[in-house]
């Protein structure tokens, strides 16, 4: 049960990542 919670939380935080790299890339180059 703990793995699949670890790995629940590690994907959620690596799509937040992503989100939060396309965001800064997307208001970088839109500027």
């Amino acid at each position: 049960m703990a793995e699949t919670v670890v790995q629940q939380l590690f994907s959620l935080s690596f799509f937040i990542a992503a989100y939060f790299c396309v965001k800064v890339l997307l208001s970088i180059f839109g500027m």
